[in-house]
């Protein structure tokens, strides 16, 4: 078995390569390297070498699952390995792709690193790892209100619990709600947004006993897109029209993901294209089953008084999706699980949400329901 003196990993760039050979090692590829299990004794032949320190660059080295093994080896066959950082990288994704590496390294073994621009004078220091820090639009929107002793409203959904087009906030049926019962009131709510994100805010409040909780689902031919620290409520109404991912919203993320002034390709980014198929599909429908299930189970374990009512109107349009929510809705076994009716008594300053008289109809559907369940 071969064992490696020193193993220089770095930037596929002239410089790295001066630096291995000043330091007697040998750059190394994939097919000078290439372990195969069964060909144990051939490879070690190979590995032959005069020199036992090597220099690699980690983009050539991940094409292929035997590129990894040959890597993997490596790694666990050398003393010690040595990350040259460079004063800057010749790609994009060349940096993307060994960081990434790196983080597997150093789990493996503790990898030590050159300061760039000092390779040949500066002391070898331990690799730090990267810290991740959730970024803000995994967390929820607004915080609890009250301490946990005390029980307040708590509002989740779309744009129709959000309140859209209407004049004031106290017109929202949160508030109406919460102004009757005389607690605090937290939403967390967003215009398009979909039945996996409301449930994922759910998960995540800070809900306790008695707290009154009012959830409205809204349609299922939603999804969110989390990318460059975003959430991109995706919903069938932004599609374009070859069905596909809004193109306005395709350009907006090749602005967001283009890295160091490099133009991004748009078939990159196309990558993350959701048609509306998938929108419309069983999937996307057994997604909203899953995510009411998984706030019934986790509001009842948390004794909260909850109500989980679904807006047919959102999906008026989609007859196919309105049937298919209906029949699950409206023969729940559970009485917190419930349908709105789906007319409007008036409408919202923008023509189409719920007004302040639709609104102040829902509030009185929810205070009469917590009434009625939870005595």
């Amino acid at each position: 078995m071969i064992k490696y003196h020193r193993v220089y990993i770095g930037d596929n760039s002239p410089s790295f390569h001066e630096y291995i050979k000043q330091n007697n090692a040998s750059y190394s590829i994939p097919s000078d390297i290439r372990y195969v299990p069964s060909e144990e004794q051939e490879y070690n032949e190979r590995l032959n070498a005069p020199t036992k320190s090597i220099g690699i660059t980690l983009d050539v080295f991940c094409r292929d699952d035997g590129y990894q093994d040959c890597l993997n080896y490596i790694i666990k066959n050398s003393n010690e390995i040595i990350f040259c950082t460079p004063i800057k990288w010749s790609k994009p994704y060349t940096r993307m792709l060994t960081n990434s590496w790196l983080e597997y390294i150093n789990s493996v073994k503790p990898l030590k690193c050159l300061e760039a621009g000092h390779w040949n004078k500066g002391p070898l220091f331990k690799y730090e790892s990267t810290k991740f820090n959730v970024p803000e639009c995994l967390k929820t929107l607004d915080k609890r209100k009250t301490p946990k002793d005390q029980p307040q409203v708590w509002v989740f959904g779309c744009s129709f619990a959000h309140g859209e087009g209407l004049q004031y906030g106290h017109q929202r049926f949160g508030n109406i709600v919460a102004e009757e019962l005389k607690l605090h009131v937290t939403y967390c709510t967003q215009p398009a947004a979909s039945n996996t994100w409301i449930a994922d805010q759910v998960l995540k409040s800070d809900i306790n006993k008695d707290d009154v909780v009012l959830i409205g689902v809204t349609g299922y031919s939603r999804m969110p897109l989390y990318l460059d620290d975003t959430h991109y409520p995706i919903n069938i109404h932004t599609l374009d029209d070859k069905k596909t991912i809004n193109e306005k919203l395709i350009r907006k993320l090749q602005n967001k993901l283009n890295d160091d002034n490099e133009s991004v390709p748009l078939n990159r980014i196309r990558k993350f294209n959701i048609s509306e198929d998938l929108l419309l599909s069983d999937h996307s429908f057994y997604t909203t089953i899953n995510c009411v299930e998984q706030m019934t189970n986790f509001l009842t374990k948390c004794q909260a008084r909850f109500l989980i009512g679904y807006f047919p109107l959102i999906e008026s349009y989609y007859f196919d999706n309105l049937n298919k929510m209906l029949s699950y809705f409206s023969t729940s076994d559970r009485p917190e699980i419930f349908v709105h009716d789906p007319g409007l008594i008036d409408s919202a300053l923008d023509g189409f949400h719920p007004g302040p008289l639709q609104n102040q109809r829902y509030a009185e559907l929810y205070l009469e329901k917590l009434k009625e369940i939870y005595k």
